[in-house]
């Protein structure tokens, strides 16, 4: 809710075993101190939903009623009822969304843009934001994805190292990949012997797809690795031979 943070609960699994209640007898309870750090970081964004017994629910399978077990799926349930308008974002959010949504229009072919950008635009709307919050918080509704090209095994697009990028409207781009590139492998007519074809696409042929579409805008090679490995990272395919091939799996 806008006005007192998204509801979280915190769970705790597994503070019925012996190795955590052996630590606890070493080391105290570290769980208040735990959930103090996270109060103080992510309030008021966030709105930590109090357990039976202090600030995380603690599920004991050792025990008949399943300690914070029913307690857990009751405060799950009161939430599940609530009115819809306290699940939604906070307008700070919606606003960086909303800017996001416009920076799509001039990103028709890849929709990215580097975290340090997303940093600066979340700053401008709200400066009091923290950035991940913010794009974790999108990214679990859906609006956007954050991708790091590094971490491919591949490597990643020389123009972009290592540097973790906010893919906009990952659902939508996706469905419109699918479409121009997954889709038409589906027509592809058996070979002469009846095998079927491997359903992989060259950087050429997905070159010849993206120039076919009805805009003004040319793709260069350079752009179509880096759509390639925008795929390659949502595991939606992979590559085969050194780039003789990218193989949608879904297909086979």
């Amino acid at each position: 809710h806008q006005t007192s943070g998204l509801a979280v609960l915190l769970v705790a699994s597994h503070t019925d075993s012996q190795t955590y209640k052996k630590k606890q007898g070493l080391q105290g309870d570290m769980l208040p101190q735990l959930a103090e750090n996270l109060q103080q970081r992510f309030s008021p964004v966030l709105r930590f939903v109090q357990g039976p017994s202090g600030p995380f629910f603690c599920p004991c399978y050792d025990k008949l009623d399943g300690g914070d077990l029913k307690p857990l799926a009751k405060q799950l349930d009161l939430l599940s009822q609530e009115q819809l308008r306290l699940h939604q974002l906070p307008d700070s959010y919606l606003e960086v969304n909303k800017r996001l949504i416009s920076l799509k229009a001039d990103k028709q072919s890849l929709p990215i843009i580097p975290m340090s950008d997303f940093q600066r635009l979340v700053q401008e709307i709200k400066p009091s934001l923290t950035a991940e919050v913010v794009v974790g918080s999108l990214q679990a509704y859906g609006f956007v994805k954050k991708v790091d090209f590094g971490s491919h095994a591949s490597g990643a697009h020389p123009a972009h190292g290592k540097v973790p990028h906010c893919l906009i409207d990952p659902v939508t781009w996706l469905t419109e990949m699918c479409a121009l590139l997954i889709h038409p492998l589906e027509q592809r007519p058996a070979t002469p012997d009846c095998a079927v074809p491997v359903p992989t696409l060259t950087i050429r042929d997905v070159r010849g797809v993206l120039d076919a579409k009805e805009t003004e805008e040319k793709f260069g090679e350079d752009q179509v690795r880096q759509l390639l490995k925008l795929l390659q990272l949502m595991d939606i395919c992979f590559e085969y031979k050194s780039e003789q091939g990218f193989v949608f799996p879904s297909l086979l």
